[in-house]
């Protein structure tokens, strides 16, 4: 996240790459014993996860602190922040915190609400959620791009500049979530031919991909708007409130109500969870059209930057 922040991108990529084939390759050879290696088993697979992360690790650092990158400082620079400057950060970061956790517990509801509906349903709504994921993952990259460039320009003193971003990537987040939304439910009885399972479960999985594709522009609109707006803006509060309200006093109900009371169908179900999403939607693009969520929570704070590290460019040129 920090390379991230500073617009190095490559190097978490090419680290992530580097990790994933090398534990590829020592789950191979330490899981069944290859290259004169003893087969180990699941302690092979967990020493082979824990080394390919190290070598992640250890090229990342390797590569900030040989290009002299702003965030290769040294340990006295991570250690020196003031006491004002930790306090506002646990001031913005605590409601992030519960944010995650409320949004996590709700998801565990969601899930006990399918596994009480059956386990047809419980399992299409495993693979259904799977199957939808491959579909996000440009927009979560999407979202993480905006939290960063919005992010940067508040950090430069540019509100101005961070509330056009910000409304730029708004709109095209509803663009991307449409294309995404509009490729899984076309593409929805092409995937299902993949699966081995009983022709009942299938049928329910085409389904609810189908009519999950409505829902993607309104998951795009508002994982750009808390994940990538307002927490980059520093307006954790109010992204914590909206999550908190949006999962337990709309989409929980509707879960338990349209699965357990009334027994509806499983897209249904989704259908009626969704009206989260709508209520989300109204209240942060209210928060949008405000301004008041732009907060520079490095004001009054100068950054301990070593003289030498040049500043980092902007690539859009503004």
């Amino acid at each position: 996240m920090a390379l991230r922040s500073i617009e190095e991108t490559t190097i978490p990529l090419a680290a992530s790459g580097i990790s994933m084939v090398l534990n590829i390759f020592l789950n191979l050879v330490l899981i069944f014993g290859l290259l004169g290696f003893p087969a180990m088993g699941v302690r092979g697979a967990a020493l082979a996860t824990a080394l390919s992360r190290a070598v992640e690790l250890g090229a990342v650092l390797f590569i900030i602190y040989r290009r002299k990158l702003p965030v290769a400082a040294p340990l006295r620079e991570y250690t020196g922040f003031s006491r004002r400057l930790l306090k506002r950060f646990i001031i913005t970061a605590g409601p992030v915190l519960l944010n995650e956790i409320a949004w996590s517990l709700g998801m565990v509801v969601y899930k006990w609400v399918f596994a009480r509906m059956g386990t047809r349903v419980i399992a299409a709504a495993n693979i259904t959620e799977a199957i939808q994921g491959l579909f996000f993952v440009v927009l979560i990259g999407s979202g993480n791009t905006t939290a960063i460039m919005i992010g940067k320009k508040i950090g430069e003193g540019k509100p101005q500049k961070a509330d056009l971003y910000a409304r730029f990537f708004i709109v095209q987040s509803l663009i991307i979530g449409m294309v995404m939304g509009l490729l899984m439910s076309l593409s929805a009885p092409l995937l299902v031919r993949l699966l081995k399972m009983d022709p009942q479960t299938v049928a329910l999985i085409r389904t609810t991909l189908v009519w999950l594709g409505l829902l993607i522009p309104l998951k795009a609109f508002n994982l750009h708007m808390i994940v990538g707006v307002l927490r980059s803006g520093g307006d954790t509060r109010f992204s914590f409130v909206t999550e908190l309200t949006g999962v337990w006093a709309v989409g929980v109900p509707m879960a338990l109500l349209g699965g357990l009371i009334f027994k509806l169908p499983l897209y249904k179900v989704y259908l009626l969870v969704g009206t989260e999403e709508i209520f989300k939607l109204l209240l942060t693009a209210q928060r949008l059209i405000s301004g008041k969520w732009i907060n520079d929570l490095t004001r009054r704070e100068e950054p301990r930057i070593p003289a030498e590290i040049p500043p980092v460019a902007d690539p859009a040129g503004s």
